[in-house]
């Protein structure tokens, strides 16, 4: 059976069209001044994004490569900044960041437990954006995630779009880029990441080491976990069955299933659904043996 390639180097498995796309973007040296990074949490989008960033930044990047700057060799110094999140031109908005506003209700929107992100936050992307890059060819500012833009902090990103400096790289990571303003999704290139099929999942999980027990059925939990989420039933089956692969231990499974579906609801600020996790047992009991 064919393995799963990483990228041609790059570590992002299973998303060759996109792969492609920025490297041959990079290869002739028109790279987009913004992109959209498309699919479900948990595909790829925020790995994506540092590889590009790492494409960009590597010391090294092309020493074994047939075109120099596609492959980030993921070793070097600034990669590592990267990696890790401490490289100087790169700076990631998400929700509770930094603004240069004063105020008791600015600076740190980390400490006032804001769930957007906000206007004065991308008012300090702005200035960044003018300033010349310390180290890198371009400053590079990554929204994680663009579906939670405040429609003010959407609308004041749209000027740096449609008036980009020079030596900038905006990457917007969105679930859903429907929902976005449809003129800022005009002005990024758009790529969309789709989950991997289980079997392809699981064989790219045992490309990753030594053999890895149960990575099929840790894959099918995976796929199904992206699509079902949100069906509560299915939820306990999902955090029953990781556990049970896991440890190969049905009792044990079945102890986890109530502790499994809070975790499931807990991100969408539901209480807890009692009847729904009973529906779910049924579910467990009868997949639980196949698994152990």
């Amino acid at each position: 059976m064919p393995g799963v390639t990483d990228g041609g180097g790059w570590g992002v498995y299973g998303q060759e069209e996109a792969v492609s796309s920025l490297r041959r973007a990079l290869r002739s040296k028109r790279l987009a001044h913004a992109h959209l990074f498309a699919g479900p949490s948990g595909v790829g989008r925020a790995t994506l994004a540092r590889r590009l960033a790492q494409a960009l930044c590597c010391e090294a990047a092309g020493a074994d490569a047939e075109e120099p700057g596609e492959v980030p060799c993921r070793e070097c110094q600034s990669c590592r900044l990267v990696e890790v999140g401490s490289a100087p031109d790169i700076e990631t908005i998400s929700t509770g960041g930094l603004c240069d506003e004063s105020g008791a209700n600015h600076r740190d929107h980390a400490q006032d437990g804001s769930t957007r992100i906000r206007v004065c936050q991308v008012r300090r992307l702005e200035r960044l954006a003018a300033l010349a890059p310390f180290s890198a060819p371009r400053r590079i500012f990554v929204v994680d995630s663009a579906d939670d833009l405040q429609h003010e902090a959407a609308q004041a990103l749209l000027k740096t779009l449609e008036e980009p400096p020079g030596e900038t790289l905006l990457v917007l990571l969105a679930s859903d880029p429907e929902a976005l303003p449809a003129t800022l999704r005009s002005r990024c290139q758009l790529l969309r990441l789709a989950p991997l099929p289980p079997a392809t999942l699981a064989r790219a999980l045992e490309q990753r080491g030594p053999a890895v027990a149960g990575a099929a059925g840790l894959a099918l939990a995976a796929v199904v976990g992206l699509v079902l989420v949100r069906e509560p039933a299915f939820g306990v089956l999902i955090a029953a069955m990781a556990a049970a692969i896991v440890w190969r231990r049905f009792a044990f499974a079945i102890v986890l299933v109530l502790a499994g579906a809070l975790t499931v609801w807990q991100p969408l600020g539901a209480a807890a659904p009692w009847p729904d996790v009973l529906a779910g047992l049924p579910l467990v009991l009868i997949a639980a043996p196949a698994f152990c």
